[in-house]
C-alpha cells in the first residue's frame, strides 16, 4: 500500500496512487437498458435515393462552413450537394435550403460504407445523430433539438454492445450516467448541468461495489469507500470540497492497515502490519511528508529513518 521513497522531494500524492489506479476495472450488475445498436444498412435506401436523384458537386457549388452558394450566380444554393473522393466514391451527401443545411446528411468512409447520419433544420441539428463503425454497427447515438444535445445518448462497442448511456439537457449531461463493459455495468455517475454532482459507484465483475462516493460540482465530497472483492471495507476516505481530510485503510481480516488525519493539509500518517504493529509512521505538511519518517520491522524494531524537508 503506502510506500516511502528515498527521494525527499516526492509528493505525498504518489503514496496513494496504489488505491486510485485500480478503480476502473470491469464489473457486472443486474442493471440493463433496453436499447440496441443500429446498423448503417437501415439508412442504405435513404442515402441511395439521394445519390440517384439530381445533385450538385464542387464543380458548380461553393461550400464555406455550413453555407453553400452557386459558383455561377453567387446565390444561396438549394438542393442536394455531393462530395466525392479522388476515386469517385461519395464522401458526403448534404441537403441545403437557401444556402443553409436543411435535411438529412450522410457521411461515408473511403470504401463507401456509411460513417455518419444526421439531420438539419435551418442549419441546426435536429433529431438523431449517429456515428458508425466500419463494420456497420452504430458507435454513438445522440439526439438534438434546435442544434443542442437533448435526450438520451448512447455509446456502443464494435460488437454492438452498449458501453455508456446518459441523458443530455441543452448540451449538458444531466441525471444518471451508466457505463458498461462486455454487457455488464462497471460504473455509474450522477450529473447536474454537466458536472459530476451526486453519487458515483464502480463495480467488481461479481456485481459488488468496488468504490462508492459523492461529488459536489466535480469535486469529491464526503465519505468515499473502497471495498475488497468480497465486499469487506478496504479504504475509507473523507473529503471536503475536493480536499482529503482523513484516510482509514483495512486488511481483509478487518484489522487497520493505515490511518491519516489532516487539518489544512497537515497531520499524522501511520501504516500497520497485519499483526497490528506499526510499519511506517510520520507527519505531513501541505500534503507532503515532512520531518522524520520511521519504518519498523514486524517485531517493532526500527529499520529505517528518512528526513523530508
Amino acid at each position: 500500500m503506502l510506500k516511502l521513497f528515498k527521494h525527499p522531494k516526492k509528493s505525498i500524492t504518489i503514496l496513494f496512487l496504489c488505491v486510485s489506479a485500480s478503480i476502473l476495472s470491469a464489473a457486472a450488475s443486474t442493471k440493463t437498458i433496453n436499447v440496441s445498436a443500429k446498423r448503417s444498412s437501415e439508412y442504405f435506401s435513404q442515402s441511395s435515393r439521394s445519390l440517384s436523384s439530381p445533385y450538385s458537386t464542387v464543380a458548380n457549388i461553393t461550400v464555406s462552413g455550413n453555407y453553400a452558394a452557386s459558383k455561377d450566380t453567387g446565390q444561396p444554393f438549394t438542393g442536394t450537394y455531393v462530395e466525392f473522393n479522388k476515386v469517385g466514391i461519395a464522401q458526403a451527401v448534404k441537403n441545403y435550403q437557401n444556402g443553409t443545411l436543411n435535411g438529412p446528411m450522410f457521411l461515408y468512409y473511403d470504401n463507401g460504407n456509411l460513417s455518419k447520419v444526421s439531420n438539419y433544420i435551418n442549419g441546426l441539428k435536429e433529431g438523431e445523430d449517429i456515428d458508425f463503425y466500419g463494420n456497420g454497427n452504430s458507435k454513438t447515438i445522440r439526439n438534438y433539438q434546435n442544434g443542442m444535445l437533448n435526450g438520451d445518448g448512447y455509446d456502443f462497442d464494435e460488437f454492438g454492445r452498449l458501453t455508456s448511456s446518459v441523458r443530455y439537457v441543452n448540451n449538458a449531461k444531466t441525471g444518471k450516467e451508466l457505463k458498461f463493459s462486455n454487457g455488464s455495468l462497471t460504473n455509474e455517475n450522477t450529473y447536474l448541468n454537466g458536472q459530476l454532482n451526486g453519487n458515483s459507484k464502480f463495480y467488481y465483475s461479481n456485481g459488488l461495489i468496488r468504490v462508492d462516493g459523492n461529488y459536489n460540482r466535480n469535486l469529491r465530497d464526503g465519505t468515499w469507500t473502497w471495498n475488497y472483492e468480497n465486499g469487506s471495507k478496504k479504504l475509507i476516505e473523507n473529503y471536503k470540497n475536493g480536499t482529503i481530510t482523513d484516510i482509514t485503510g483495512y486488511f481483509q481480516t478487518g484489522l487497520k492497515e493505515r490511518e491519516m488525519k489532516l487539518d489544512n493539509g497537515s497531520g499524522a500518517f501511520t501504516q500497520y502490519y497485519n499483526n497490528g504493529k506499526i510499519k511506517t509512521q510520520g507527519i505531513l505538511r501541505n500534503y507532503k511528508p515532512y520531518g522524520t519518517w520511521t519504518s519498523y520491522s514486524q517485531d517493532g524494531y526500527v529499520t529505517d529513518t528518512q528526513g523530508f524537508y
